[in-house]
C-alpha cells in the first residue's frame, strides 16, 4: 500500500523531467511546492521558481526544503469566504496588479494544491505562448473543463496528469514513445 501511495504522488516524475530537459524553463510558477520544486531545480538548471504554499506545515517544510534563491515561496491562505484578491489561487494577478499590472508570464506552470481549476485559468492568463501547464492528479471530472479550455492539451491518464498549452505539444509523443529526440526536432 505504502508504494502505490509513494507512485501516486511521484506519477508525474517522468514527464515533468521530460519537459523541462526539452523546454528548460526560466520563469516557473507552481502551486504546491514539494517533489515538482525539487525536479524543477535538478532539470532546468536557469529556472526561478514562484511557488504558493496553503497549508502551514508544508510552507515550513518547503522552507526549511528549498534555502536558494532560486525559489521564491508564497504562503497564502484558501479564504472560506472568496473573493480574497490576494488568496490562494489568484496571488500571481494580484502580485502583477500590485507591482503595476505588467504580467509575469511564465515558461511552466505546474499545478499540485488546492483550487485546481482556480489554478488552472489563473495559470492561462500567465503562460507564455511557448510555456506548458502541467496538472498532477488531473483525472477529477471537475478539472476537465478547464483541461480543455487550452487550445491544446494532452492527458496522461496512467500518470495521472495532464499537459495544456497555447501550442501544439506534438513533442509529447516522444515522451510517449520513451525516446528523447535530437534538440533540432523542430519543436
Amino acid at each position: 500500500a505504502k508504494e502505490v501511495e509513494q507512485w501516486r504522488w511521484r506519477s508525474f516524475e517522468k514527464l515533468l523531467e521530460y519537459i523541462c530537459q526539452r523546454k528548460n524553463p526560466v520563469n516557473v510558477l507552481e502551486w504546491g511546492p514539494g517533489h515538482s520544486t525539487h525536479i524543477i531545480l535538478n532539470h532546468a538548471l536557469s529556472s526561478q521558481i514562484l511557488s504558493i504554499e496553503h497549508h502551514p506545515v508544508w510552507f515550513k517544510r518547503a522552507q526549511d526544503r528549498f534555502q536558494t534563491e532560486r525559489v521564491e515561496l508564497v504562503h497564502r491562505t484558501i479564504s472560506p469566504k472568496g473573493g480574497m484578491c490576494d488568496g490562494y489561487s489568484n496571488y500571481p494577478l494580484w502580485r502583477a496588479v500590485k507591482a503595476g499590472g505588467e504580467l509575469s508570464r511564465y515558461d511552466l506552470v505546474f499545478v499540485d494544491g488546492r483550487h485546481r481549476f482556480d489554478c488552472l485559468m489563473t495559470a492561462m492568463m500567465l503562460v507564455k505562448d511557448t510555456g506548458v501547464v502541467i496538472i498532477h492528479d488531473s483525472g477529477r471530472a471537475v478539472y476537465k473543463p478547464a483541461i480543455e479550455a487550452y487550445p491544446y492539451f494532452q492527458d496522461f491518464p496512467d500518470i495521472r496528469t495532464a499537459v495544456m498549452s497555447k501550442r501544439p505539444l506534438g513533442y509529447l509523443r516522444w515522451f510517449e514513445q520513451g525516446e528523447i529526440p535530437k534538440l533540432d526536432d523542430g519543436w
